[in-house]
Formats: C-alpha cells, sequence, structure tokens
C-alpha cells in the first residue's frame, strides 16, 4: 500500500526520512524535486560525455546528501540546502571534465569514468574499494557485515553475491541513486573498519 505524503511539507517529508530511513519518504522529496533536477541537468547539458538523465541521476545522489545533511535550525530552507549540493556536486562533474580536456588534450572516456571521480574526489585511474576474495577471510567478513548491520548490511551482502545495483534497487524498493549512494557509505564503512583493526 503506497502511503499518501500529499499533506507533508517537503521539509517534514525530510525529517520523516532522517527519523525512520523509511524509502517512501526519499522517494516523495525525489518526484518532488524532477522538476529543479530537470532546470538544473539542462543548465549543464553541455559536459562531455554526459546525457541529461545522467546528470539527473547525478542530482538524486546530491539529493540524498542534502537530506542528510539538512537542519531546520540552520535557518536555511530545504530547497536552498538541495540547490548547494546539487550545484556542487554539477560543478564538480564539469570540472573534472574539463580538467581532462585541459590536461591530456582530450575528453574522458565515458561519463561511469566521470561519475566514479566525482564521487570519489579523485583522478581517472585511481583504484578505488578493491578487494580481492583471498585477502579477506570469512571472520573479518563477517566481523565487517555485522558492524555495518542494516540495509548496509543488506545491500554488502547482494554485492557479494553478484547482484547488480538495478537488482538490489529492485529488491530493496528504491532507486539506483539510492544504490549508489549506499555502496560509498559501504567503501566508507569499509575503509573505517579496517583501518581501525
Amino acid at each position: 500500500m503506497k502511503q499518501d505524503f500529499s499533506n507533508y511539507e517537503t521539509e517534514e517529508l525530510v525529517l520523516k526520512y532522517q527519523a525512520t530511513q523509511d524509502e517512501a519518504a526519499l522517494q516523495e522529496i525525489l518526484i518532488r524535486n524532477k522538476g529543479l533536477f530537470c532546470k538544473w541537468a539542462y543548465q549543464y547539458r553541455n559536459i562531455p560525455n554526459c546525457e541529461e538523465e545522467d546528470l539527473i541521476e547525478e542530482l538524486y545522489v546530491a539529493c540524498w546528501k542534502a537530506v542528510e545533511s539538512f537542519d531546520p535550525a540552520s535557518g536555511y530552507s530545504f530547497t536552498t540546502c538541495l540547490k548547494g549540493f546539487a550545484l556542487r556536486q554539477l560543478n564538480r562533474l564539469y570540472n573534472e571534465a574539463t580538467r581532462q580536456k585541459r590536461y591530456n588534450g582530450s575528453t574522458s572516456v565515458s561519463y561511469e569514468g566521470l561519475a566514479e571521480i566525482n564521487r570519489e574526489g579523485g583522478s581517472e585511474g585511481d583504484r578505488y574499494f578493491t578487494v580481492e576474495a583471498s585477502e579477506l577471510s570469512e571472520i573479518e567478513l563477517r566481523e565487517f557485515l555485522d558492524s555495518i548491520g542494516g540495509t548496509l548490511e543488506k545491500v554488502a551482502v547482494m554485492l557479494l553475491n553478484g547482484d547488480t545495483k538495478s537488482e538490489i534497487a529492485r529488491a530493496l524498493k528504491c532507486s539506483n541513486a539510492t544504490i549508489t549512494y549506499y555502496v560509498r557509505r559501504l567503501r566508507k564503512a569499509y575503509t573505517a573498519f579496517y583501518a581501525e583493526g
């Protein structure tokens, strides 16, 4: 049964999601802001190798960050917070694309390459979150999964089973952008867990 959020203001939905991690609330926030995403993506349509749909997906990630960071006590509306995160995300993607052109004389190979660079804040060719199975014992892996728990653990197990982000999104009834964000959180949790150990 689909929840009815028509009586909620956007800020109320954000606070509901922060308190309950209700994916339906997050989906409603994304739907309500789709017009803004399209407008902002259109303004950045000249990024090399990026389609407008790719840019909108980047904005879903920015929206998630804004939802997690929003604090009504700051005095700013959620839309103002969202705009800051969205334009920062698009500017980083644009800067990376043009940096590749300036320094290499060519554009980046693909949108996926740019998106990964943008998410990780590195440069093309860097390696991120690559772990060979031989590097982890089953006990270490179980300890890590137990330490994260909840939805992150579900996502990690599904990734380990070879499921794609789209398959995980369908199974958890959320968007691909949501799963992308979970993967980023997993990377941070993984790094922190093994740095402590």
